[in-house]
């Protein structure tokens, strides 16, 4: 759903160019996205990676495809670790959109991560970071 402002995060359109298209308007799991917020979180985190050595986050490419595996399997969530072992995360160029997201988990097959799994994710490796 295309959008100006988020509800959900407050990201606000800053630019010239496509409103937001945030996946998390309509659903609870990763879809199609065009500049969302939280989904940016995580995109900063690998930008960060692809500069320098961030403990848990690995950065790759193939021609203009980025990836990036951030380790999840050290995150609590309610007292459990419960987002599998990574976070995969790959993308085009350095645009708006976010081609694939997974968490991979050595149980269980992959899955989309939910809007709580991408907040979590980032709350935990931002502190890093700061």
């Amino acid at each position: 759903m295309e959008i100006d402002k988020c509800n959900k995060c407050g990201a606000k359109v800053t630019w010239n160019g496509s409103n937001i298209d945030c996946p998390f308007q309509d659903s609870d799991t990763f879809s199609k996205d065009w500049n969302c917020g939280v989904v940016f979180r995580i995109r900063d985190l690998c930008e960060i990676a692809m500069n320098g050595d961030v403990y848990g986050l690995q950065y790759q490419f193939c021609d203009d495809q980025k990836y990036v595996m951030i380790r999840t399997s050290e995150i609590e969530v309610d007292g459990e670790y419960s987002l599998g072992l990574c976070l995969w995360v790959t993308w085009y160029k350095s645009r708006g959109g976010t081609d694939a997201m997974w968490i991979l988990d050595s149980d269980d097959k992959p899955r989309l991560p939910t809007y709580s799994d991408l907040e979590t994710i980032s709350d935990y490796y931002e502190r890093f970071i700061e």
